[in-house]
């Protein structure tokens, strides 16, 4: 049988110590009854537009269908869909899809997407300020991050410093020139990515400044990230960039990796900029590990760093 977020929680423990990768889901049901007590809440598009926004949210680039619930007889909003086809605790999650579960359904009765249900934006903008978990797999997209909210890759909480050979959750930029993930929001934290690159010229792995609306950011965390594999050609870019109007943001436990240019122009490891006013102030960079880069070097613009700890 299965079960609405309303009376399905999963809670995913990650393991903080830094040298192991920990992680796991336990699943409960609200007010301490059992599963087969509770009745399923079938909820369309339009009653769904009216309620809360869920405060969790997972995305998955190959959920299973499990149940029609509107018995539409296709994929809709209002069905059930698990990640029955991960390599990670599968059949861990259960999701309803579009209201807390994105992304595509692979396997199943009835497969596919659906507009507005279908990428990592489409969860944020679903999802309170709360967390949006992007489960093991490939994504292609630039994602913007425009509101208070913990963003957690599949490798939240393991050290990206050496970390190989596990499942991860692969961002790739789906055009040149933006970001392939932009933080322009207080109060976010993006953990356990891989952010890769690829051939489209011009763009930053990650990217902290809202040059939106213009408020300043504070309270921003990147950590455990692989930011790796970007061919720039004959541009420039980086692989974490705090921009403008941000204070106190911290930068660590990433591995920053294997940037080539074609031409004589500079690539950026982890570094800030701000310009009069508008300054990048007080970021804390530690623990990271910058390394194949065109040059090899750690570039910074702005002088308000802690010490970082970086290996050449």
């Amino acid at each position: 049988m299965a079960f609405t977020p309303a009376i399905l929680r999963l809670s995913r423990t990650v393991a903080r110590d830094r040298g192991r990768a920990g992680r796991g889901y336990r699943l409960s049901t609200s007010r301490g009854r059992s599963p087969g007590s509770r009745r399923l809440r079938l909820e369309s598009l339009e009653v769904r537009q009216m309620l809360s926004l869920p405060a969790m949210a997972y995305v998955d680039d190959n959920w299973s269908f499990l149940a029609d619930n509107d018995s539409s007889g296709d994929l809709s909003v209002g069905d059930t869909v698990t990640n029955a086809n991960d390599s990670i605790d599968p059949s861990g999650v259960t999701a309803t899809y579009g209201v807390n579960g994105f992304g595509n359904v692979t396997s199943g009765l009835y497969t596919g997407s659906l507009p507005g249900s279908a990428t990592i934006n489409d969860a944020i903008t679903g999802t309170a300020s709360g967390t949006v978990n992007v489960l093991e797999g490939t994504y292609q997209e630039q994602v913007t991050i425009d509101k208070s909210l913990t963003f957690n890759g599949a490798q939240a909480g393991a050290d990206a410093r050496g970390r190989d050979a596990v499942a991860e959750t692969i961002i790739t930029p789906s055009t040149g020139n933006v970001a392939v993930i932009t933080v322009q929001a207080p109060d976010v934290t993006v953990d356990g990515f891989t952010v890769l690159g690829g051939s489209n010229a011009g763009i930053t792995g990650i990217y902290v400044s809202d040059q939106v609306t213009y408020n300043e950011l504070s309270g921003v965390v990147i950590e455990d990230n692989i930011v790796r594999d970007f061919d720039l050609a004959d541009s420039e870019g980086g692989g974490i960039i705090v921009g403008p109007l941000t204070d106190g943001v911290e930068i660590a436990y990433n591995d920053i990796r294997d940037f080539t240019l074609s031409s004589n122009r500079s690539v950026v490891g982890i570094g800030a900029h701000g310009n009069p006013g508008e300054e990048a102030r007080n970021a804390n960079i530690h623990d990271n590990f910058v390394h194949g880069l065109v040059f090899d070097h750690f570039v910074s613009y702005e002088s308000n760093f802690r010490h970082p700890d970086i290996a050449p």
